[in-house]
């Protein structure tokens, strides 16, 4: 409404693009020596770590509908990570990005041996072990996480892995992320728009 509006001869604003530097992220807990408490967990993480699963995951979502179940049009765009595309210091020949592509995606969980062997639509950890069910923690005071996170709850179902939406208020979340007990979440980071190193 506003972007129309500007464009009436009477507008007493203008509208201009600014660069882009807000995202939304999926991050996903790949520590094995902090926040776990059972076997289940390591097995998570370590699962986590296996760069074709992230690959899986990055295959399975669809970045582009996802960002028009946002905002109609075009100006949101898919996020493949990384430094924000509105920082001075981004190259896009530099960025690696796997698209939605949902064949590929099975080829690789398939290829992790991660198999549907009970039959009940979600894969399992290899060897008969338990479905692969993850929790997928949001904030709830983050209108938009939350729609991300329906739409990835959809996606990756449609890959054969469950995710149980968590929204959580701010202290909740916090707290949950300072003791790492947590498998999965959305993040809107701030802190990609230049590199930097934290000393401690």
């Amino acid at each position: 409404e506003a972007l129309t509006r500007a464009q009436e001869p009477d507008a007493e604003f203008i509208m201009n693009w600014g660069p882009e530097d807000l995202a939304f992220n999926i991050e996903l807990n790949q520590a094995i020596n902090f926040g776990v408490k059972d076997d289940r967990d390591i097995a998570v993480r370590t699962l986590f770590r296996e760069d074709d699963f992230r690959q899986a995951i990055s295959h399975a979502l669809d970045r582009d509908g996802i960002a028009q179940s946002l905002m109609r049009g075009p100006f949101l765009r898919a996020f493949p990570g990384g430094i924000f595309p509105g920082s001075p210091e981004f190259d896009k020949a530099s960025v690696v990005y796997y698209p939605y592509n949902v064949d590929r995606a099975n080829e690789l969980l398939d290829g992790l041996g991660l198999e549907d062997t009970d039959g009940d639509g979600v894969r399992n950890f290899p060897d008969g072990g338990e479905n692969l069910i993850f929790s997928l923690n949001t904030n709830q005071d983050q209108a938009e996480a939350a729609t991300i996170a329906d739409q990835a709850v959809a996606m990756l179902s449609a890959v054969g892995i469950k995710i149980n939406s968590r929204p959580l208020t701010s202290q909740a979340g916090a707290d949950i992320n300072e003791t790492g007990e947590w498998d999965m979440r959305i993040s809107r980071p701030q802190a990609y728009l230049l590199p930097f190193t934290t000393c401690k």
